[in-house]
């Protein structure tokens, strides 16, 4: 134990280490010395503090290029929804925003800020962009936000003011999501998490207004949906380990 202690002890106070922290000070604090003392020698090496400082004010430089530019993707992301969002578009045109807004996504550097759009009371078009970036980015942790939200407008008799089509579009996250999950090792969710997930589909298909979408040509509406959706769920949950 002695010769650890001795040995840290002429590590730190070895002059060496001492010369280094004396750099790391000059640099770091006192900007007058830096400007008159344009190089010196450390362990037989010449060191260049103007070019040192300048790679370091070029680094800075780089990544405040980057801040900014991944702030105007995300800007021009609600600009986006924002302005492309019309609540009583036909739904193919609703589906031609939302490729555009999938394609927008997929560039950003993340997408967390969408979850503050999953409350009771948000506004349509926030929802749609939400759902359109959890499609392309279908990650774990934005499986309980969307299952809370799906469970909160299954509530609420206006069903939190969301179109079919948006309703509809939760569920393909809420799937692609599990689905995900199933081809990753190790798997993030849990068997209790797609019981929930479960739960909240099945509460919003029971919503009058979702109980209604039954088109009479054949495709999914809502209730279809979920119901192929639960069955898909449900043996997906024989696959994991069962809560201890």
């Amino acid at each position: 134990m002695y010769q650890y202690i001795e040995l840290a002890v002429n590590t730190i106070f070895s002059p060496q280490v001492i010369l280094l922290g004396l750099v790391v000070y000059v640099l770091g604090f006192r900007q007058d010395i830096v400007d008159r003392i344009k190089s010196m020698k450390l362990f037989g090496a010449e060191i260049d503090l103007g070019r040192i400082e300048q790679s370091i004010d070029d680094a800075v430089m780089k990544i405040d290029h980057l801040e900014n530019k991944l702030d105007s993707l995300q800007d021009g992301y609600v600009a986006k929804f924002k302005a492309g969002f019309d609540p009583i578009a036909p739904a193919k045109d609703l589906d031609k925003l939302g490729t555009e807004l999938k394609a927008m996504a997929a560039a950003l550097d993340d997408i967390d800020f969408v979850v503050t759009y999953l409350r009771l009371g948000s506004d349509p078009d926030a929802v749609y962009a939400a759902g359109c970036a959890i499609q392309v980015r279908p990650q774990p942790k934005f499986l309980s936000p969307l299952i809370s939200y799906i469970t909160a407008v299954s509530q609420d008799d206006a069903l939190g003011g969301i179109r079919l089509r948006i309703a509809y579009k939760l569920l393909q996250c809420v799937d692609k999501i599990i689905s995900t999950d199933a081809r990753r090792e190790p798997q993030l969710i849990s068997v209790e998490e797609i019981q929930r997930s479960i739960t909240a589909i099945q509460s919003l298909a029971a919503h009058p207004i979702c109980d209604a979408d039954r088109p009479a040509n054949g495709s999914d509406g809502i209730p279809s949906k979920v119901e192929k959706l639960v069955k898909k769920f449900q043996i997906e949950q024989g696959k994991r380990p069962a809560e201890r």
